[in-house]
């Protein structure tokens, strides 16, 4: 017979051996070490159901029949708490949040560019196989095969695709319109291309329609430099390749000057004939988000350090403010001309419709020695990685993003913490990519360094509207106007989020 001490003593000693191997199981669990936490939290359902043995009323037998029963509908409860349930998170999340549809796509391993034609079509690039899809239901709407060099550009009325020196041109579900030989697409309008030839006569610019006729040629022209011109993402600074055609043909004079700057000419594309000419140091056409042409042009006035910045719609010229330089390249977006100035901490950002200039600026909280990433940038606003520069250093906390729509101010931007380091943001009209490092859900979770997860955030207020875990790193993606992302994976699956 154990006396009244001794049995308080044993039940003291398994009280605190329950509660120290409680709070290990938990302390493991919270630090995810599952295999700590499988023997801390046996060890504490051992010492509690011996516990529970010695403290109840009634004969041993029934006792011990209670705490086993017990014992079984513990176990049972963590197991399903502790490590189906938890399996089952981390299966959801690569199941992901907000997926309209994914799909495999082509027999290459890498998923190239994605363009969107329209908030219905989109040209998908895989190796040499080239999908119009419909971003609706992600099916094929039709296929073709390409160059592994070709390059493809979105048009008014479809796209472009640039093998060597030939055009195909198709309309927004595949079908081909026409094909012209040429080194550089110079504008192209419903029923009529324009493009710039370098043969063994002289340099031409050269206008044919789709049944193949020639309209117009003309030899006093240089090479067009158009001003870049970007649907979501940067194509590059500097890039030779244009993302978006535009509809009218804008060129510089040959071997014309005047005042130090170039003389352009802007083109009827359809019968040559000069409508007016710029003089400036940059111009060229560009299209708006709903397809409205406009031309811009930079110049820099003489003896004078500043530079002007016109856009003419029509007949219509709009000059912004001056600006103090103008010595840096300039992107076009959708309805927005920005300027990354390498000697400015700030983007000037040229509303082309309101004919206003406001300055894109780093977050107030960071010193910065040069200007925010323009890549971080769409026809819908921006998403600035907080990310900040000592001199030539790139330093960041790595795990947030700071963003708005466009006109948002600096103290209004929404913040968005991922939770990981950040790899990548993708700006699109309404809704902004965040790609980042993986958050384990639980101690049973272990990513591997290749996963990823991709979030999709509003542009007005940063809140997520889909996400999803991938096992492999994002190729491209590209955003939809209703705030749903495209997003190519390594290893050749597309998905339609948020």
């Amino acid at each position: 017979m154990v006396s009244g001490r001794k049995l308080a003593g044993v039940v003291a000693v398994l009280g605190v051996l329950a509660a120290v191997t409680g709070a290990l199981s938990v302390r493991a669990w919270s630090s995810s070490h599952p295999r700590a936490y499988v023997v801390w939290a046996v060890l504490a359902l051992v010492a509690l159901a011996a516990l529970l043995v010695l403290v109840l009323p009634g004969s041993a037998v029934r006792r011990v029949v209670a705490v086993t029963a017990a014992a079984v509908v513990v176990a049972g409860v963590l197991g399903w708490t502790t490590v189906v349930q938890p399996r089952g998170d981390v299966d959801a999340a690569f199941d992901g949040d907000a997926v309209a549809w994914s799909r495999a796509i082509g027999d290459d391993d890498t998923i190239g560019e994605i363009t969107l034609l329209s908030p219905e079509r989109a040209v998908v690039r895989r190796g040499t196989e080239l999908h119009v899809i419909d971003t609706r239901t992600g099916e094929d709407v039709a296929t073709q095969t390409i160059g592994s060099r070709a390059t493809v550009t979105r048009t008014v009325d479809g796209f472009a695709v640039q093998d060597d020196q030939r055009f195909a041109i198709h309309d927004r579900d595949g079908g081909e319109l026409t094909r012209v030989n040429g080194d550089v697409l110079v504008s192209r309008g419903p029923g009529v291309t324009v493009v710039y030839s370098c043969g063994s006569g002289p340099c031409s610019v050269d206008a044919s329609s789709d049944d193949g006729e020639a309209l117009w040629s003309e030899t006093g022209y240089d090479r067009p430099a158009p001003v870049r011109q970007s649907d979501g993402g940067p194509p590059g600074w500097g890039s030779d390749a244009i993302a978006v055609a535009p509809v009218e043909a804008v060129l510089p004079r040959r071997g014309e000057s005047a005042g130090g700057q170039q003389v352009f000419d802007v083109l009827d594309p359809t019968t040559g004939e000069p409508r007016t000419t710029i003089e400036a140091d940059v111009a060229g056409a560009v299209l708006g988000t709903d397809d409205t042409s406009r031309i811009v042009s930079v110049a820099t006035p003489r003896r004078s350090d500043e530079c002007v910045v016109s856009v003419l719609e029509g007949d219509d010229r709009t000059d912004f403010e001056r600006q103090p330089e103008c010595a840096g390249a300039f992107l076009a977006l959708g309805d927005r001309l920005l300027a990354d100035l390498p000697e400015s901490p700030t983007t000037p950002v040229f509303d082309l419709t309101t004919g206003t200039v406001s300055q894109l600026s780093p977050p107030a909280d960071l010193d910065v020695e040069r200007p925010p990433l323009v890549q971080q940038v769409g026809t819908g606003g921006y998403a600035l990685p907080r990310t900040w520069f000592d001199r030539t250093t790139a330093r960041s906390d790595d795990t947030s993003v700071s963003g708005g729509a466009w006109g948002t101010d600096a103290a209004d931007r929404w913040r968005f913490d991922a939770g990981a380091d950040v790899r990548n943001v993708t700006v699109g009209a309404s809704s902004v990519a965040v790609t980042s490092d993986v958050v384990p859900l639980n101690a049973w979770d272990d990513p591997a360094d290749a996963e990823r997860v991709v979030t999709v955030v509003g542009l007005d207020d940063g809140r997520p509207t889909g996400s999803l875990r991938l096992r492999s790193r994002v190729d491209s993606a590209t955003g939809l106007p209703d705030g749903s992302f495209l997003v190519a994976i390594e290893g050749g699956r597309l998905v339609r989020l948020g």
